[in-house]
């Protein structure tokens, strides 16, 4: 779901209506837990709430003293219910590689890693939904901020007001393609997807600068964030398996298992920094000068007095 500031609201109460609308949903996700799809779908749709409320903090991170306050706040909230997502996408990440190298498996491969990771999966759930009850109480502290955030100083009036937080984010995902490239590894990887989901948001929520445009934006920085997703659910599974006893039924299946592993993680490695390279082309001041002449269009744009929106346009 996009995060974007209406064509002409008010940036700063825009802003927070959008960092509301992201509690709202993690309430929403959090209190339809009646099946098991339903309860790991909760966490993961309020995991990613919390993202965009701190990629909404981040874009004014320069302007505002409770920076640090409340992005440590929604990053905690976040990491409580961690467990329970992780263990679901180990078994999405299983399913991945099985339906990509279906061709190269034998009937049933797997199938006693399948059954350890859907056991985790399940102990982690009853953890976090009835044992520790962690998402009753997570819901309970959504509910409380979302009356403090109203209330919030902020007063954006001039693209100078979060250029440099905008510089930082892009100059952090700029220099994380050039790690990555040089290492190759999967822990820098990691550290660049966390910059270019930030931009990615951030873009998103500037999106009515210039629709068109910010929409190929945020296509090119998602298929960024679900490439070196991949690889970080790549690793995650991997290290799960060191854990479990006993994961695979005997050392070809292991063996095999690690073949498609490295062969899928080197194809994906491949692609994100090929998107990466596209993207991140601009330098952090290049690309924000260019931020701000969109910027800058948009307010011209709206102080011209009887001019249509695009809405408006479209249906006549």
């Amino acid at each position: 779901m996009s995060i974007q500031l209406a064509y002409n609201e008010d940036f700063s109460e825009g802003l927070k209506r959008l960092m509301i609308e992201e509690c709202r949903t993690a309430i929403k996700y959090s209190s339809k837990v009646s099946s098991d799809e339903e309860k790991h779908k909760a966490v993961h749709e309020a995991r990613k709430a919390f993202k965009k409320v701190r990629a909404c903090l981040r874009l004014v991170r320069d302007h505002i003293d409770y920076y640090k306050e409340e992005n440590a706040w929604f990053r905690d909230r976040g990491s409580e219910i961690s467990d329970v997502r992780d263990t679901t996408a180990n078994i999405e990440t299983l399913n991945v590689l099985k339906e990509q190298y279906d061709s190269e498996l034998y009937e049933n491969a797997f199938n006693d890693l399948y059954k350890k990771l859907e056991q985790q999966r399940q102990r982690s759930a009853e953890n976090a939904f009835h044992k520790d009850n962690q998402v009753e109480k997570l819901r309970e502290a959504v509910e409380r901020k979302i009356k403090s955030i109203p209330g919030w100083p902020l007063d954006i009036q001039s693209f100078n007001d979060i250029r440099p937080s905008i510089k930082r984010t892009y100059k952090r995902g700029y220099k994380g393609l050039r790690k990555s490239l040089k290492t190759r590894e999967i822990k820098d990887f990691h550290e660049w997807r966390k910059r270019v989901k930030y931009l990615r948001y951030q873009i998103d929520i500037l999106n009515r600068l210039w629709p068109p445009v910010f929409e190929v934006y945020e296509d090119e920085l998602h298929d960024i964030t679900d490439f070196t997703g991949t690889l970080n659910d790549l690793n995650n599974l991997q290290l799960t398996i060191q854990e479990l006893d006993e994961p695979f039924k005997d050392r070809d299946e292991k063996m095999l298992f690690n073949a498609i592993k490295q062969k899928h993680e080197e194809v994906i490695k491949k692609h994100s920094l090929l998107k990466g390279k596209k993207f991140y082309f601009d330098s952090p001041s290049d690309f924000c000068d260019r931020m701000e002449i969109y910027w800058e269009t948009h307010r011209e744009i709206m102080q011209r007095k009887n001019l249509p929106k695009p809405a408006q346009l479209e249906s006549t």
